[in-house]
């Protein structure tokens, strides 16, 4: 059983953690699930969304982080939040200290609003590494091998050359911790 929400009939029928690497197509099995009716949960999004200029949150993360992580307009400048906690190990778990605690939550608010036996779907990539596979009912793992993710990438991003792939950008699935199922 899910611990992500209750399971009566004012709630969903079940939840799935979707999951998988840089480009690995997320998104694309998202979006076929939506159109299947399922409600998805993007923790990307909502990671976004916490930090969104004016959010409380903001202030903190200016408050760890220093005035060089705020854009002139004070929205958050994520390019330099990005050479700060990449560079520091430490300070990247001070940010995710900060942000995975207020999406958890958002995503707990938005699953709780969806209808009455719904398919809740939260996209989280890195649903593993951070411990979170036995929230969920079922865990799919999306992968691609990594020809196919570097030139999703460089679509995705208009690139002309190759992007650094840091770390292995591929997790197979058995990294789920508990045994995969196979449909």
């Amino acid at each position: 059983m899910s611990q992500t929400g209750p399971r009566n009939s004012g709630g969903p029928s079940v939840v799935v953690g979707l999951t998988g690497g840089i480009a690995s197509g997320k998104s694309s099995v998202a979006t076929l699930l939506a159109a299947r009716g399922a409600v998805i949960i993007d923790a990307d999004v909502l990671a976004r969304d916490v930090v969104a200029k004016g959010a409380p949150l903001l202030d903190e993360v200016a408050d760890r982080f220093g005035p060089s992580v705020l854009a002139a307009d004070r929205s958050l400048d994520r390019a330099a939040l990005g050479r700060v906690v990449f560079a520091d190990p430490a300070a990247r778990q001070d940010l995710e200290a900060l942000i995975h605690p207020a999406v958890r939550r958002r995503a707990a608010e938005l699953q709780s609003a969806a209808p009455a036996g719904a398919v809740v779907v939260h996209i989280i990539p890195l649903l593993v590494e951070t411990g979170q596979s036995d929230r969920f009912d079922l865990v799919v793992v999306v992968d691609a091998d990594e020809a196919t993710q570097l030139a999703r990438i460089r679509t995705r991003d208009g690139l002309d050359e190759p992007p650094a792939m840091p770390g292995s950008p591929r997790r197979p699935p058995a990294s789920i911790g508990s045994p995969p199922q196979t449909w």
